[in-house]
């Protein structure tokens, strides 16, 4: 349900400076994708990454079940 919720909020966002600024949709989804990036790397840190240990559950399961060999 926030998923959800986060969404509309974007989406209705987008929309306002769609229709009442008259922004064009490409540079709204431009920049929307720029600040979340900026988030990210605020929130990651300066390495950019999760860095997580190789013998970690998460990491097996992303090689055998996700991508098997």
């Amino acid at each position: 349900m926030a998923a959800l919720a986060t969404g509309a909020l974007i989406g209705a966002l987008y929309a306002f400076l769609f229709n009442r600024l008259g922004m064009p949709s490409f540079v709204s989804t431009l920049s929307g994708l720029l600040a979340t990036l900026g988030l990210q790397l605020y929130i990651l840190g300066p390495t950019g990454s999760i860095n997580l240990p190789f013998t970690s559950p998460l990491v097996g399961f992303g090689q055998l079940w996700i991508l098997p060999a």
